[in-house]
């Protein structure tokens, strides 16, 4: 696959950084959060290194094809 010369390389961290920085400068925001789910550390890495703090696990709270799952939230705060 194409893009898998790019992974590691910490190319969805930078774009995730000017992502929220653009979405702060242009709307009237104060936070930013995200829900990956618990399994999902890959997703959960790029939003630490983008800035973003681990507030918590949301037990069972997300229903997919008939199983509920865990979710973590991250949120990035504007400074």
């Amino acid at each position: 696959m194409e893009s898998a010369k790019y992974r590691g390389k910490g190319v969805m961290p930078h774009v995730l950084r000017i992502f929220t920085q653009n979405l702060f400068e242009s709307f009237d925001l104060h936070r930013i959060w995200a829900r990956p789910f618990e399994h999902n550390k890959a997703s959960q890495r790029v939003l630490l290194k983008a800035g973003f703090y681990y507030e918590g696990l949301l037990r069972e709270s997300i229903l997919k094809e008939g199983v509920f799952l865990n979710s973590t939230v991250y949120a990035l705060i504007k400074n």
